[in-house]
């Protein structure tokens, strides 16, 4: 009677600490902001929101960056002890197409990436020369003017 008791009073004090905390159900597959290490966001005329996170990629907030939603599927994951597979490599910089605010485009530190259909997909433009080992990409934006 007693450890029933206990954990039915347990399970309410966790439900109750949850919800004077804020934390709610979430929709499946977004993640709340207090949980990532975002270094860097943009937002459309729309308000649409991206994001770049230290280890979590590239993110999509629809509700004013409360909720965030990965969105890596061709990007790069980083191969470093302990090798976790969730662990994207460091995007250096994100912008989108103002003509076209489902066209993405993000650098890691010597790769440039593109997404048409804002982040579901990514797909490696080739950086030739003049990038050496020693350079870093910084910066990209893509070109309102020219879709190849």
């Amino acid at each position: 009677m007693n450890r029933v008791f206990f954990r039915r009073a347990s399970m309410i004090f966790i439900l109750a600490c949850l919800f004077l905390s804020g934390v709610s159900a979430l929709e499946a597959g977004t993640i709340d902001a207090r949980f990532l290490n975002i270094n860097r966001t943009i937002q459309t005329s729309t308000g649409l929101r991206f994001a770049a996170a230290v280890n979590d990629g590239f993110l999509v907030s629809h509700d004013d960056g409360r909720h965030w939603e990965k969105r890596n599927s061709g990007l790069p994951k980083k191969i470093v002890y302990p090798f976790r597979d969730e662990e994207i490599e460091t995007l250096t910089s994100i912008g989108f197409d103002p003509k076209n605010e489902t066209r993405l485009i993000c650098t890691t530190a010597s790769r440039l990436f593109v997404s048409e259909n804002t982040g579901r997909s990514w797909h490696e433009i080739p950086v030739g020369s003049p990038v050496s080992r020693s350079n870093i990409l910084t910066g990209a934006a893509p070109s309102p003017w020219d879709n190849d």
